[in-house]
């Protein structure tokens, strides 16, 4: 790995070696003291994906064995979604850290929003799109249930870590900790806003997943996107999520069964040790959506009305 030629070998070889073995070195190499440079190649559902490695940044190494090392049944969801018959139009990378999310489906060529307060995470995703050809949606706000300002913290040497949630800050110990305030915007202003409908949403906020489901209601109803969420091992906090998706009609399953795996039940879902699932909307009669049945009051600028309309709009197109 110190030489270019080894680099490549290396590389070579990784890239033909079993899923599960690449997993395994995930677990064993990907360690940010191992100084590595050069352009590391990955493939993703038929396209090559091209990821640049730097000694000045040494994260950029575990991102790139963990692109299909880590959490692989995320990578093969993503690879089953687009080459399905239906594949994403436009992907909310809720939380997306170092953009590697985001990076699969825009070299696929759909469009991608990418929600990252945390500046530090921008540099890598903006150098991996631009040695790919692509160009990132950027968005540097925090997302939950209003429209504001909050709190934000992330460990220095683990950026990806970062939390509006002061529990989660309390957990990080023994190292240095960044705090400062972000702009926080819900899902459903920033559609009405801005525009882009996503049929497809990834959170990963560390704990925070209830207050962007709770601040996209309007979306989940008029819109019906498929939701990937992580969510920790804590049973009352899963029951809060549940009866949420439930009261919005969907149901949820575990990422790693696929987008037709068997629905959980609120015990199955609050003692799973899964850490990533897949919330599906119910299958309803398009007239019974179109009353737009909000669950409860929402306080930001957004109105049943423009979301609506968005519905509608986004109907006529599909149906074109």
């Amino acid at each position: 790995m110190s030489t270019r030629a080894g680099f490549r070998v290396t590389n070579l070889v990784h890239g033909c070696l079993p899923r599960s073995v690449r997993r395994r070195l995930f677990y064993l190499c990907a360690d940010e003291r191992w100084p590595v440079e050069g352009h590391w190649k990955v493939h993703f559902a038929g396209r090559r994906v091209v990821l640049p490695l730097s000694r000045d940044f040494p994260l950029a190494w575990p991102a790139a064995l963990g692109f299909d090392g880590y959490d692989p049944e995320m990578h093969d969801l993503y690879a089953a979604l687009v080459r399905g018959e239906r594949p994403p139009r436009v992907f909310f990378d809720v939380g997306a850290s170092y953009g590697l999310h985001s990076l699969r489906l825009l070299a696929h060529g759909i469009r991608v929003v990418s929600f990252e307060p945390n500046p530090r995470c921008h540099e890598f995703f903006t150098e991996c799109c631009r040695a790919n050809g692509l160009t990132p949606c950027i968005e540097p706000l925090a997302v939950g249930e209003f429209c504001g300002s909050v709190n934000f913290a992330a460990p220095v040497d683990s950026t990806w870590l970062g939390s509006t949630l002061p529990e989660v800050w309390e957990s990080w110990r023994g190292g240095a900790i960044d705090r400062w305030s972000v702009p926080q915007v819900s899902l459903d202003t920033y559609v009405a806003e801005q525009g882009p409908v996503p049929d497809l949403i990834k959170i990963d906020v560390e704990g925070a997943e209830d207050a962007v489901l709770r601040g996209a209601i309007g979306l989940l109803t008029a819109i019906r996107p498929t939701v990937l969420f992580e969510s920790w091992p804590a049973p009352a906090k899963r029951a809060e999520l549940y009866a949420l998706l439930e009261s919005l009609d969907y149901d949820i399953a575990t990422v790693a069964m696929g987008t037709q795996g068997a629905a959980l039940t609120e015990p199955d879902f609050s003692t799973s040790v899964a850490t990533n699932f897949l919330a599906r909307p119910r299958e309803a009669p398009r007239a019974e959506r179109r009353r737009f049945p909000l669950r409860r009051a929402i306080s930001y600028p957004v109105t049943v009305d423009v979301l609506q309309e968005v519905a509608e709009l986004v109907e006529l197109l599909v149906a074109r």
